[in-house]
C-alpha cells in the first residue's frame, strides 16, 4: 500500500523573478501553492545486474570487462568478422558475431542485431562503450 509524502515547494514570494516571468510566458498564471501532497508507492523491486553486453571493442571494452570481473558480473562481447582474434573478444566471458559481411564500424552500429543478441542471451544491461 502506498503512503502519502509531503513535498514542500517554494512560494511565489520566494521564487526568483526570472522563474515567475517564465511561468507567465508559459501561460501559467495560477498561483503556486506552498505545500503539495504526492502519493508514492512504497513497493520497489530491485533486479541486480548479472550480465553486461559491451557494444564496443578495443581497450574500452577490455576495461569494462575487467570491472565486470571484479564485481562478479558476466561480460558479453560482440565482434565483427575482422575482430574475431582481438583481445576484447578473448577477455569476455561470452562473445557473439555481429554484422556478418559488414565493415567493422557498421557492424558495431547495427543496433537491432545488438538488441537481438542481448535478448536471446538474457543480458541484463548494455554498456554503449565509447567512440565509434
Amino acid at each position: 500500500m502506498g503512503h502519502v509524502s509531503l513535498v514542500k515547494t517554494l512560494t511565489s514570494s520566494t521564487l526568483p523573478k526570472s522563474f515567475l516571468c517564465l511561468r507567465k510566458l508559459q501561460g501559467l498564471s495560477a498561483p503556486i501553492s506552498s505545500v503539495q501532497y504526492r502519493r508514492y508507492s512504497s513497493r520497489v523491486e530491485y533486479n541486480p545486474i548479472r550480465s553486461v553486453l559491451v557494444a564496443n571493442r578495443g581497450e574500452i571494452a577490455v576495461r569494462v570487462f575487467r570491472a565486470c570481473s571484479e564485481l562478479g558480473i558476466k561480460s558479453v562481447a560482440i565482434y565483427s568478422e575482422q575482430d574475431k582474434m582481438q583481445m576484447h573478444r578473448q577477455k569476455a566471458d561470452e562473445s557473439y558475431l555481429i554484422g556478418k559481411g559488414l565493415p567493422p564500424v557498421q557492424a558495431y552500429l547495427n543496433v537491432p542485431q545488438i538488441i537481438k543478441i542481448a535478448k536471446e542471451n538474457n543480458v541484463d544491461a548494455v554498456h554503449p562503450g565509447y567512440g565509434i
